[in-house]
């Protein structure tokens, strides 16, 4: 019994022991993973009103150069990056054998702005942030979106011509908020917008006085103000119009739409209010399969074509460069580019096409897509460049319909094939004519010709001089021969050289970075993005950022910037912009210019 005993102590000491090691190694592990590095997350207010503003901050402290935060944010909030900022701390600390040292502490702060959509309580999930290959989590934060009252006073109505609407096709739609008192700061970032239906402004007809822009859904939209009777009294009323296009089937609601606003009693107090619309619901359907034209590729509206050839008399093989416009309205569906020619039999049986395709003509206007190719005859019974065609539904009349280019008249010469037989050089015809060859049989051998395989007798060969450098050196075929290496190099870097001037998109957006370079703020970000799309400054939007040749995380981060820019109405040099994305983004452009240039 005390052998079993002892046996008992012994496991149970040794066990003990194994879980002193499993929790020492634990506590081992997770000092190691401790190197320093701490994430904190903050909010500005706890509470806010449905379609306010909240500041979120993610703070790193101790990293060396971190990532941006991946954030799953829900859906109760919309949520705008404004890019990272870093500060640094030095100060002096005494180690153990008291000698001073300085000590450098660096952070990084990632800064949001949220806005509620909905009310509720609005969870933000801990952010995670990637360092030298190892991820950091930061704390769950939370904040709570409350309603404001709801406004008697006020009547928002939301109008369409039509509900029942095709897949893309783009109807345009009004809403008009008569005002019941005086208001301001409101916005309608809380509507209700279905992510399948794509919004866009209408511009404002000529001759409103009073204009005010605002965000919505992504856009900047406009609206005008002015007073109209209603209820039988004159009221103030804030309209503007806007189209949709539904980018999936099935039946869609699209609000209510809501507005927030701060409102002055007659008192002098002031408090936040809303006002809700009406709700809309569409039936969407997909554009019928019957009557389908086979070169259809989407297109919905009505469109224009004119094309242009560069030149109408030509040889066979000759390239013509051919000019396409189209004009339709906005968004244009289904014209995200030029019809493929290589699919219309009337170009791919008497034209070899560009393997390129085509190439849009930038900058683009509203309504208008411009685009180039070229082709080149096959053979002298071409007569004509073809209609270039648009097949398209009609969504009002419920049918297809092909718009089609005029075909541009051609004049095509043929080419003599030369063959060598053509080239070779004969005798003439008068004269002596050549001897007939022998027959191998009776061909008698010679002595070799002098030449590079004729060697001289042996006497020859000793009798003949050494090698002489300096007369090698004068002999013109040995100048030619060792100057020819530096003189073809020197001139393949003037070709390189010229190449590179002749680049005008490479020349423009280097021109573009260094003219960014020299503003401050989010202005520097407009001038690039302006400059390499080939846009008016005074016509750049956030959502022309989009269309820039980078990858979508950048494209994100900059469409962001611009757009809390232009929702805040500021100054362009009043908003911060973080040099390293300007630059991230620069790089990117030259990248793709120079793909596409090769």
């Amino acid at each position: 019994m005390r052998t079993i005993n002892r046996i008992n102590h012994v496991l149970a000491a040794a066990f003990a022991l194994i879980i002193i090691c499993v929790v020492a190694s634990a506590a081992h592990a997770q000092l190691g993973a401790d190197d320093g590095v701490r994430v904190e997350a903050d909010l500005s207010r706890q509470s806010v009103y449905v379609g306010d503003e909240v500041s979120y901050s993610i703070t790193v402290y101790g990293a060396d150069n971190p990532e941006p935060p991946e954030i799953e944010f829900p859906g109760l909030v919309r949520a705008v990056f404004h890019g990272r900022s870093s500060q640094s701390f030095t100060s002096m600390q005494v180690d153990s054998s008291g000698r001073q040292r300085t000590v450098t502490r660096r952070s990084f702060v990632f800064q949001y702005t949220l806005t509620a959509t909905r009310e509720g309580i609005v969870e933000i999930p801990a952010p995670s942030v990637e360092d030298g290959g190892k991820t950091y989590r930061g704390p769950v934060t939370s904040f709570r979106a409350l309603l404001p009252s709801e406004s008697t006073e006020d009547l928002l109505e939301l109008r369409f011509e039509r509900t029942h609407l095709f897949q893309n096709e783009t109807i345009e739609g009004e809403c008009v908020w008569w005002i019941g008192d005086s208001t301001s700061e409101f916005n309608f970032s809380s509507s209700s917008i279905p992510d399948s239906f794509e919004i866009r402004p209408v511009p404002v007809p000529g001759g409103s006085q009073y204009t005010l822009d605002f965000p919505l859904a992504g856009q900047t939209l406009t609206g005008r103000v002015d007073t109209a009777i209603r209820d039988g009294r004159e009221r103030s009323r804030f309209t503007f119009r806007f189209t949709i296009t539904p980018t999936r089937t099935g039946t869609i609601e699209l609000g209510p739409m809501q507005a927030i606003f701060t409102r002055q009693s007659g008192t002098g107090s002031r408090y936040r209010a809303y006002v809700d619309s009406n709700t809309v619901a569409f039936e969407v359907m997909p554009v019928p399969s019957a009557g389908k034209p086979d070169l259809y590729e989407g297109a919905i509206g009505s469109f224009s074509l004119a094309s242009r050839a560069s030149n109408t008399r030509v040889n066979v093989g000759d390239p013509i460069s051919l000019t396409l416009r189209i004009e339709g309205q906005e968004p244009m569906t289904g014209v995200q580019n030029a019809p493929d020619l290589t699919r219309d039999p009337e170009f791919s049986e008497q034209f070899k096409v560009d393997s390129d395709g085509w190439r849009e003509v930038m900058p683009r206007r509203n309504g208008v897509r411009t685009y180039e190719t070229t082709v080149r005859a096959l053979s002298d019974s071409v007569q004509e460049i073809p209609a270039i065609k648009v097949p398209s539904f009609d969504p009002v009349a419920g049918r297809y319909e092909t718009f089609a280019s005029d075909p541009i008249p051609l004049s095509v010469t043929a080419v003599k094939e030369v063959t060598l037989a053509d080239a070779l050089v004969t005798t003439p015809r008068e004269g002596p004519t050549t001897p007939t060859r022998p027959s191998i049989d009776h061909i008698e051998l010679t002595p070799a010709a002098p030449g590079l395989w004729a060697h001289g007798s042996a006497d020859q060969m000793r009798s003949d001089p050494g090698f002489n450098l300096a007369k090698t050196l004068q002999d013109p075929k040995w100048i030619v021969t060792l100057a020819a290496p530096p003189v073809v190099y020197l001139a393949l870097l003037s070709v390189i050289g010229y190449r590179r001037s002749r680049n005008p998109e490479l020349v423009r957006i280097m021109r573009t970075y260094r003219a960014a370079r020299a503003q401050s703020g989010i202005a520097s970000l407009r001038t690039y993005v302006s400059g390499v799309l080939n846009i008016s400054p005074e016509a750049i939007t956030a959502s022309d950022a989009m269309q820039l040749p980078i990858e979508d995380r950048l494209r994100r981060m900059a469409y962001e910037q611009m757009l809390i820019a232009e929702t805040r109405s500021a100054l362009p040099t009043s908003v911060s912009q973080d040099p390293a994305l300007l630059r991230s983004i620069h790089e990117q452009c030259l990248g793709a210019c120079k793909e596409t240039r090769s």
